[in-house]
């Protein structure tokens, strides 16, 4: 049998700390690739200037 998590102070700050970390990584990933597709479609544009 499996021992019980009681809901206290300490775990509900945890879990709101989980939830707010998963929120930035989301934004900071959203940004990031964001980022890159801006740099992708500029180098294209300007790689399309040269015909090599």
């Amino acid at each position: 049998m499996y021992p019980k998590i009681y809901l206290d102070r300490t775990f509900v700050q945890l879990m709101d700390e989980f939830a707010g970390t998963e929120s930035r990584i989301l934004v900071a990933r959203k940004d990031y690739n964001d980022a890159v597709k801006s740099y992708n479609m500029k180098n294209k544009s300007f790689s399309e200037h040269f015909n090599f």
